[in-house]
């Protein structure tokens, strides 16, 4: 149990250097203890430039091998007031469930089949009269992963938005598109089977089985999986004819007099990641755009907290009082207005730090658009990333990377 607990990092006062998992991108969450270390040195707010939240680099180099400073650097540290607490890591939002529990416990167990697909009662599926050929096939193709999801795709292709295009909350895989994914879930409860996802841990594996296994199973099964099937035709829909829902506007707008329209987003690959901010008022006329580079690649939903973070602090230093933050990330979005409580640990530090420095303007409105919507910011953040750029580009004059961008959207107003 205690290999799955480490400690989220507040104000660094409770967690011991050496004795406490701490960093939670490392075997373990602890650094390696060296053979002499100072005495003087023992919490992890020792590492610090003192009176700051600083990490003391220097000092770190000194105690560390260069990946643990690596790792180090790569922790959130809270800009306002927040005590250290542990986190359960099983769990999305770090909160210790039994079932998050069992379930590692279960997987430590020496496996009764070499794979779950060859545990799937495949002879009860195939003998289904009232199910179509078409969707048994589909509920093969499901079962061994022989779907063309983004996250597949993105291996052998670059540039690939790897997201959900249902939710476009994280990315995609069978078990998200197909129980996790919002929409699916809603689908799911709104249809005949009310059908209510509630372990955070289901995989389609465990879903089939159920359904197939149920008192009505040849029905239950038959209808469940058509609904799947119907989905993943309205995913490659989306995809292909892909058009702005009518929530939405079909072309980026600027803000109404008073505020200023801040556009956010990440980018990341395999060994980095950035964020990106631009500004612009209700003229249309570009006020400032930034950048923040890591050395360091990440889950898509931190670098995007990190982007409406950015955005935040665009205004913050603008001295604006009233400006609309828009991006991509609808989770990220949803976070910070309260609507879902959920919060992740990776990114809840970063998502405090937005809620506390809301207080400092008159009036902040986070918004989600979809990506065509928030071109200008994913062209800058791309530019950041593939240049390790972090810097900052105040009014008159733009970066040269996004000048067509910024015409374009003037021009479509």
């Amino acid at each position: 149990m205690i290999d799955n607990i480490c400690w989220a990092i507040g104000d660094c006062t409770d967690i011991c250097i050496w004795e406490d998992p701490w960093i939670p991108t490392i075997r373990g969450f602890k650094p390696a203890t060296p053979q002499s270390r100072p005495l003087s040195i023992y919490r992890v707010c020792d590492l610090f430039y003192s009176g700051s939240k600083t990490w003391n680099l220097p000092l770190l180099q000194s105690m560390f091998t260069n990946f643990e400073v690596q790792e180090i650097q790569r922790i959130h540290i809270p800009s306002f007031h927040q005590k250290d607490r542990l986190l359960w890591i099983k769990t999305k939002n770090g909160e210790f469930t039994t079932k998050s529990f069992y379930k590692p416990v279960q997987d430590s167990l020496p496996s009764s089949s070499n794979c779950l697909v060859s545990s799937f009662p495949w002879t009860k599926m195939w003998s289904i009269n009232t199910c179509a050929p078409k969707i048994k096939m589909f509920a093969w193709r499901l079962l061994h992963g022989a779907l063309a999801i983004r996250t597949k795709i993105g291996r052998f292709v670059d540039n690939v938005n790897i997201h959900c295009p249902l939710c476009y909350l994280c990315p995609e895989s069978i078990d998200l598109l197909f129980i996790h994914c919002r929409v699916t879930q809603q689908t799911l409860f709104a249809s005949s089977l009310s059908y209510r996802v509630t372990d955070p841990h289901l995989t389609i594996h465990d879903l089939l089985i159920s359904w197939i296994n149920s008192p009505n199973g040849a029905d239950c099964f038959s209808y469940g999986v058509s609904l799947l099937w119907n989905l993943w035709k309205g995913r490659e829909s989306s995809i292909v004819h892909s058009t702005t829902t009518v929530s939405h506007p079909s072309q980026w707008l600027p803000p109404p007099l008073p505020y200023v329209k801040i556009n956010v987003d990440g980018a990341l690959n395999a060994r980095a990641s950035a964020c990106s901010a631009v500004a612009r008022d209700d003229q249309c006329v570009y006020k400032g755009c930034g950048t923040l580079f890591f050395s360091h690649t990440c889950d898509p939903i931190e670098v995007e907290a990190h982007a409406l973070f950015l955005g935040l602090q665009c205004a913050y230093w603008m001295e604006l009082t009233h400006c609309i933050i828009e991006g991509d990330a609808l989770s990220i979005v949803q976070y910070i207005q309260g609507l879902d409580v959920n919060i992740p640990w990776k990114i809840r530090s970063v998502i405090s730090d937005i809620q506390a420095l809301v207080f400092a303007f008159v009036d902040v409105k986070f918004v989600f658009v979809p990506l065509s919507l928030n071109f200008v910011a994913h062209e800058l953040a791309k530019f950041a990333l593939h240049n390790s750029v972090s810097d900052w580009w105040w009014s008159p004059t733009p970066p040269t990377c996004i000048l067509n961008s910024l015409k374009a959207d003037v021009l479509s107003v």
